[in-house]
């Protein structure tokens, strides 16, 4: 004889276990990763000494113009503590290939209803490498996802603001990412 028990949630519940389609949202920890395209919107650099360089030679002055080569390519990689189901704590090195990488930390806060994920995040980072023309970054970011497979398939809106002596500039990250999960909080059946 063989019985088919239902997945009843009241009754997994109160005895503290989880739907095991359900595994995905009740995580310590979860890492992502994402691409995409990166837009500046303003760019207000007011003075760029890299661009214009200037040669002495006999006797005047000459002026040499040297191109860098931007490239429109948003990225990120991160890892996320998530010791509330609502808030967490992520650390992030991402960017542009306009600015670099940034290393940041920012406060999250993750919804789940149903399959579906809502995170909004906001904090500050700083650019690491040396020859970047901005040393801090204000960014945030709204991500939209859905449950596939082991974890979840988003797309993020990320504004990134970067900030220098003499240098400022506005960039709009808009990637595609997937993130999982990792050390379950809860049991499930």
């Amino acid at each position: 004889r063989t019985t088919n028990i239902r997945y009843d949630p009241t009754l997994t519940g109160l005895l503290g276990k989880i739907n095991p389609a359900d595994q995905w949202k009740y995580q310590w920890l979860y890492a992502g990763f994402s691409v995409g395209y990166s837009a500046t919107l303003k760019d207000g650099l007011t003075y760029d000494e890299s661009e214009t360089q200037y040669y002495k030679q006999w006797g005047y002055y000459r002026i040499e113009k040297s191109y860098e080569m931007d490239i429109p390519f948003g990225y990120g990689i991160y890892l996320r503590i998530q010791p509330f189901d609502l808030f967490g704590l992520a650390i992030d090195f991402g960017g542009n290939m306009y600015d670099g990488p940034i290393l940041s930390i920012f406060p999250t806060l993750t919804i789940r209803p149903a399959r579906f994920e809502v995170d909004l995040s906001f904090g500050v980072g700083y650019f690491i490498l040396p020859d970047t023309y901005a040393d801090f970054a204000i960014l945030g970011g709204v991500k939209l996802g859905m449950n596939v497979g082991p974890g979840v398939l988003f797309t993020e809106v990320r504004p990134i603001g970067a900030i220098g002596d003499d240098y400022y500039a506005f960039f709009l990250n808009v990637t595609l990412g997937y993130q999982i999960g990792f050390l379950p909080k809860k049991k499930y059946n």
